[in-house]
């Protein structure tokens, strides 16, 4: 509940919906038997792209719980010497 915001019609406190985000990731490791082995990871956040809950706060969400950040992807790569 977001007890700084009311609803107008009945006076009860406003209801922050949930927020489920989903992350997947797939990797591969490269492992050669005279070097250490290397690794390679695409991944993708937010695959759904899902907007933060509503709440009466600076930017319309509770910063300090959830992301405006939408969906992105990456790549990484891991080797050591």
């Amino acid at each position: 509940l977001d007890t700084s915001a009311t609803n107008d019609t009945t006076g009860d406190f406003w209801v922050v919906d949930s927020d489920i985000r989903h992350n997947a990731y797939v990797q591969y490791t490269f492992d050669n038997e005279t070097d250490a082995p290397l690794r390679v990871r695409l991944g993708v956040r937010n695959i759904f792209d899902t907007e933060p809950p509503l709440a009466d706060e600076s930017y319309g969400y509770l910063g300090s719980l959830h992301s405006s950040r939408g969906r992105f992807a990456y790549v990484s790569a891991r080797k050591t010497f």
